[in-house]
C-alpha cells in the first residue's frame, strides 16, 4: 500500500514497515479533553488510521485554552464530532470513529476493548 504524502517526512525516520505498522494498529481513546484531544492529534500526525475517541461532554468555554478542538466556533459542539472534524482535516482517510459515551462498569462491554492494540484513558 503506497504511503500517504503526508507521512513522508515520519516514513524517511521510521522506515516503510514501521510506517505500514503503525498505519495497522487500532488505539481507544478515552477523555479528548485537555490531554486526549492533544494524544488524538499526535497519533493522527503519526500516520495511526484507526481511531476510536470517547467522551461524553459537549464543548465549553471554558474548554478554549487548553483543548485542541475547543475554539469559539466548536462551544455547544459534542467534543468527540468537533476533534474528529479536525483530524479528518489533517487525513481524511482515517478512520476516526467517535463515541459520546462514558465508560463504566455498565457500558465496558460495548467497547469491544479486544479489537484494540492500544487503550488510553485520563486517570
Amino acid at each position: 500500500m503506497a504511503l500517504q504524502p503526508i507521512f513522508r517526512r515520519a516514513e524517511l525516520l521510521l522506515g516503510d514497515e514501521v510506517m505500514s505498522s503503525i498505519g495497522q494498529k487500532r488505539v481507544i481513546i478515552f477523555g479528548v479533553g485537555g490531554v486526549g484531544s492533544w494524544c488524538a492529534e499526535s497519533l493522527v500526525r503519526s500516520g495511526i488510521t484507526h481511531l476510536t475517541i470517547v467522551d461524553s461532554d459537549r464543548v465549553c468555554i471554558t474548554n478554549i485554552n487548553r483543548q485542541l478542538m475547543a475554539t469559539s466556533k466548536t462551544v455547544g459542539q459534542v467534543k468527540v464530532e468537533a476533534l474528529k472534524e479536525r483530524l479528518l482535516s489533517i487525513n481524511p482517510q482515517a478512520e476516526i470513529t467517535a463515541l459520546q459515551q462514558i465508560f463504566t462498569a455498565e457500558t465496558a462491554d460495548s467497547f469491544d476493548i479486544g479489537s484494540y492494540d492500544y487503550i488510553t484513558r485520563r486517570c
